[in-house]
């Protein structure tokens, strides 16, 4: 769905481990491809240190300890094992620790994103929000888990379809359970 050029700037939003970008930078050494940047943004604490340790190794990529939300704010966040990394946490009210969001069209106000990767776990109509200047400026190409919440699959493609009537949509199912469908959008 998304032949990668050169200059790519990568938004990882919901970086875990970092998973994602091994992938990316493979393809694009892959392909001969050199991307520009790559920003990781992962709230959960554990998380965040193991993927800045992983990601130190490659350039132009950077760590940032957010989650991505409609605006500022500190949110509550589950994460049911806090002693090693790789484990996915979700937004929660009486989660077990406090986290920081912030918009992407706040910390990345003039970057030219191209591509971006949502996989927040249920949050990603409040990120996609927070991220809509940058979606109507930079028109990027899209990766965005839809199956947290049931609606998802409906709403967040009509959002985006609002943001940019030019996009096209594909679905896909990455699993045999009934997690893991993604919706790709392309300018």
């Amino acid at each position: 769905f998304f032949p990668l050029k050169d200059d790519e700037v990568f938004a990882n939003v919901g970086a875990l481990v970092g998973d994602c970008v091994v992938e990316f930078v493979s393809s694009c050494r892959t392909k001969g491809i050199r991307y520009k940047e790559i920003i990781n943004f992962e709230p959960d604490p554990v998380n965040f240190r193991y993927l800045s340790e992983r990601m130190g190794k490659l350039p132009n990529v950077k760590c940032l300890p957010y989650g991505l939300w409609s605006h500022r704010s500190i949110l509550r966040f589950s994460n049911p094992d806090q002693t090693r990394a790789g484990t996915p946490g979700w937004l929660d009210a009486d989660g077990n620790v406090e986290v920081e969001v912030v918009s992407m069209d706040e910390l990345l106000p003039d970057v030219d994103v191209s591509l971006i990767k949502m996989d927040v776990e249920g949050a990603e109509m409040e990120a996609l929000r927070g991220a809509s200047k940058t979606i109507r400026r930079n028109t990027p190409k899209l990766a965005i888990s839809l199956y947290h919440k049931r609606n998802d699959i409906f709403d967040i493609p009509l959002y985006i379809h609002q943001l940019h009537p030019g996009y096209k949509f594909y679905l896909r199912h990455h699993s045999t359970t009934f997690g893991e469908t993604v919706l790709f959008a392309t300018p």
